[in-house]
């Protein structure tokens, strides 16, 4: 599964930008590291080492973000899902209040809220629809049986 990935026009000062994120950074825990062979953040779940990651940059007032978790040793997955939802879900929750103090920031902040959520809710029907295809088909095997 991809990463969840957002570019936002901000139109902030960069010293604000950096402020909130890293306010979130020192708040959650986060800590500078390399995955891959990229440079970014990762936070620990418990005694597991690096399972929450992030990375983001912000140039000519433009916030581009990614994050994600670890699967495995060496995989990566997205935010959305039903794999792996008691870590997804609580994280997808703290980006999005992450971005929305960031959007708060900018000067069209309330024309640009749900920008945050838009590519996901794509990806969260599509399971939707895949877990309602599993059950239809489940019922069928239950009522062959009988």
């Amino acid at each position: 599964m991809a990463r969840y990935i957002k570019e936002i026009e901000l139109g902030i000062a960069p010293e604000k930008v950096e402020e909130i994120l890293g306010d979130f950074l020192q708040e959650n825990e986060f800590y500078r590291t390399t995955w891959k062979g990229e440079a970014c953040y990762a936070a620990d779940v418990s005694i597991v080492k690096e399972v929450k990651f992030l990375k983001y940059r912000y140039e000519e007032g433009v916030l581009h973000f990614e994050a994600w978790l670890r699967d495995g040793a060496s995989k990566e997955q997205g935010l959305t899902g039903l794999a792996s939802m008691t870590l997804k879900k609580p994280y997808l929750d703290v980006v999005i209040s992450l971005l929305g103090r960031c959007i708060q920031e900018s000067p069209q902040g309330r024309d640009k809220k749900d920008i945050i959520l838009q590519p996901e809710k794509k990806q969260s029907s599509v399971y939707a629809v895949l877990l309602l295809v599993i059950l239809v088909l489940f019922w069928a095997l239950m009522r062959s049986v009988r």
